[in-house]
């Protein structure tokens, strides 16, 4: 998984207050598990907001900021996704996209 500027401070935060993942998961509320939270600390899985909101709280951090950053990531990530399943499609592995734009597609464009 790429790099994650939101697992880093959610993990740093929970660091710097002294938590452990047991008692992070006890002040959400304990509806998660600690494979969950170690996920989201590795990079692995972004949380819904509502879970990032909580986390902000607990962390004493700005929600907002925190929204911003965790939906900026989930877009890149399915940016990613999709930009391959297309390129998969299009069996065009060796470029990003077609080197001819005179393709029926971009008679719209």
């Amino acid at each position: 998984m790429m790099n994650s500027t939101f697992a880093y401070i959610v993990h740093t935060e929970r660091m710097k207050r002294g938590l452990t993942v047991k008692e992070l998961i006890s002040r959400i509320g304990g509806k998660i598990s600690p494979a969950y939270i170690n996920k989201i600390e590795r990079y692995e899985e972004i949380p819904k907001p509502e879970l990032i909101i909580k986390l902000a709280e607990i962390l004493d951090l700005d929600h907002v900021s925190l929204l911003l950053v965790a939906q900026l990531e989930k877009v890149s990530q399915y940016r990613i996704k999709i930009e391959k399943r297309y390129e998969a499609a299009l069996k065009c592995r060796d470029t990003k996209y077609p080197k001819e734009r005179n393709l029926p597609i971009y008679k719209h464009l």
